[in-house]
């Protein structure tokens, strides 16, 4: 059901990646795209210290072409730049015990993987 005050012209339907085990699917806008760009560009400048050469992943509920899934490949290049949303969407809507290997096998995510344990130990020790 959608009220008559949304532009049909002006909206488009997203999901969640699913973490509750089940996506939810609500209408985005232009001027909603265009305030979470700018809010997301502010988190990691302002608050997460991103510096040019940081590499940015998305974990959501993108959807992955068949063609890729039967390859053993959840994500989709979103972009060439890492601000605002980063280059890659690994999606969740696929993630379960049989398929997490080919998620953490990926070249892009080892490093970060691999630079978080050495931060977690770091500052644990």
């Amino acid at each position: 059901m959608i009220s008559d005050e949304v532009d049909s012209m002006d909206s488009y339907t997203m999901n969640t990646g699913g973490s509750t085990g089940e996506p939810l699917e609500f209408l985005g806008t232009r001027m909603a795209g265009l305030i979470d760009t700018v809010h997301q560009e502010f988190v990691y400048r302002m608050t997460m210290q991103y510096q040019p050469g940081d590499m940015i992943v998305a974990f959501d509920g993108s959807s992955v072409p068949v063609k890729s899934r039967n390859a053993h490949i959840y994500w989709i290049v979103t972009s060439d730049q890492d601000i605002p949303f980063g280059r890659l969407s690994y999606s969740s809507l696929y993630l379960n015990a049989e398929t997490i290997p080919y998620y953490v096998r990926t070249y892009w995510i080892l490093p970060l993987l691999f630079s978080e344990v050495i931060l977690r130990l770091l500052t644990t020790c």
